[in-house]
């Protein structure tokens, strides 16, 4: 691998950790690795450093849709383009299980229950369902963000652990168990 040129990078002032593991790879390209590419390893060499890169899909795979726990880490508001994120508010859980057809969980505060079916990259709920404890305050707020993304059809993707339904202007982020 030949680095033509002069390499450059931002000037983040990261921690002192950090900036030296970015010199480090600077001076790995810069001295012209040999690069060798077997299954989904791939391996930079030279006469000082030997690095093993493994492919994510191959470190990290895809959770199935169906049969994980999946538990609330982030919420969407606007487009995933230009909306906020905001954290699940300290003391609040929910968690969604879709499971043959049958989607179980938590809300933040009631429990939820419905029917959903998978087509592409689209999920659509029906018959959804939940308990009746009055909740208030931040799990009120959670409750009614999760059920406005699964009211809707959704739009889902996963990446390793992390599962994303997006509706309209609304979007869960999910972290499986």
């Amino acid at each position: 691998l030949v680095v033509d040129g002069p390499m450059s990078m931002t000037e983040m002032a990261c921690d002192e950790p950090l900036m030296q593991q970015d010199t480090w790879l600077a001076d790995l390209l810069a001295d012209s690795p040999e690069v060798t590419l077997d299954a989904d390893q791939l391996t930079l060499a030279t006469d000082v450093y030997r690095v093993r890169l493994i492919d994510e899909e191959t470190a990290d795979p895809d959770r199935p849709l169906e049969g994980t726990q999946w538990t609330l880490t982030g919420m969407l508001s606007g487009s995933e383009d230009t909306g906020a994120v905001s954290s699940v508010p300290a003391g609040v859980t929910a968690t969604l299980v879709f499971d043959d057809g049958k989607l179980s969980g938590n809300d933040g505060c009631n429990r939820v229950m419905g029917s959903y079916l998978v087509e592409g990259d689209r999920i659509t709920g029906s018959q959804l369902a939940t308990t009746r404890m009055a909740c208030q305050g931040a799990a009120a707020e959670v409750e009614a963000h999760v059920l406005s993304v699964l009211e809707g059809p959704m739009t889902y993707a996963i990446d390793g652990n992390q599962l994303s339904l997006v509706h309209g202007g609304a979007g869960l982020y999910l972290s499986a168990e």
